[in-house]
């Protein structure tokens, strides 16, 4: 089976395709799925034989559907048009492509990218019919699962608690981390040694305090703090020497500390996304 579904930045979802389910949109072309978008760093040298090489930066991606409408009538089509239109509004801020495919074992693939819609191209094909040619740009460039994967443990005081977790994708995952309950300076370090440490203590079995290092529109990296879980959310700052971490590929641990002699207690929640290079 393969579908494609637009989710706008009000997360309302706009089927434009499934396959074998009778439609007036069908999916001609997808253009833009693949592998990552990179640019090379390369430092000249006073070498005549080579350059540096220095490194890589991901780019946007620029993914492309070309789909044609096929209506009764040029009224009909008109609307289409117009609906199109209201579903791609850039207002409505990022959205995101839902995509999925039978894979070789047989097994639905549901991935999504995040994205901003860019431009569409329009081409009149009949009275009734028209062809859109929509473009969608993905500032953070990888797809992911439809679902986060989770993991949670609760916190020991000041004794360090191992959370195993598991980055199926192919790029360090970002991470939210969420404590429910009592916890003073809570520390999460992951397995290359970067952490990040929380100053602030709650005192209530119901407060929360979370640590949110995505990247994307709306949930871009923030710290905040949830009195009884509610509110608009007060912003926590990080201590000296913490970093947005990410959960390394593969398997491994996150550990999780309170402060030295303070009562730590807090359940914890570790979500993240595994993140792929192309669609398949």
């Amino acid at each position: 089976m393969d579908s494609y579904i637009w989710v706008d930045g009000n997360d309302a979802e706009h089927t434009i395709y499934i396959s074998g389910v009778e439609g007036e949109l069908y999916v001609e072309s997808e253009d833009g799925w693949d592998d990552s978008f990179i640019e090379l760093h390369i430092e000249d040298s006073p070498n005549r034989f080579s350059s540096h090489y220095r490194g890589f930066s991901y780019r946007p991606r620029d993914y492309v559907l070309t789909v044609t409408i096929l209506k009764d009538t040029p009224e009909d089509l008109k609307r289409a048009k117009a609906d199109w239109k209201s579903w791609h509004n850039r207002e409505l801020d990022e959205g995101y492509i839902k995509r999925s495919y039978t894979d070789d074992a047989g097994t639905i693939v549901v991935r999504c990218l995040d994205c901003i819609p860019g431009q569409a191209k329009w081409t009149q094909l009949a009275p009734s019919a028209a062809r859109v040619v929509q473009h969608y740009t993905a500032a953070w460039s990888f797809w992911r699962d439809a679902s986060a994967t989770t993991a949670n443990d609760t916190m020991n005081d000041a004794v360090s608690v191992n959370i195993s977790c598991a980055n199926d994708g192919d790029i360090p995952a970002p991470i939210v981390a969420t404590y429910t309950g009592i916890c003073h300076t809570p520390k999460l370090t992951n397995s290359d040694g970067d952490y990040l440490e929380l100053k602030k203590a709650t005192v209530n079995a119901d407060d929360e305090l979370i640590a949110d290092t995505r990247f994307r529109g709306d949930t871009r990296r923030y710290n905040y703090f949830l009195e009884h879980g509610a509110g608009a959310g007060d912003p926590v700052t990080a201590s000296s020497g913490s970093k947005p971490i990410a959960l390394p590929r593969g398997a491994y641990n996150l550990a999780v500390v309170g402060a030295a002699g303070e009562t730590s207690s807090a359940a914890i929640v570790i979500s993240w996304h595994n993140y792929y290079a192309g669609l398949y």
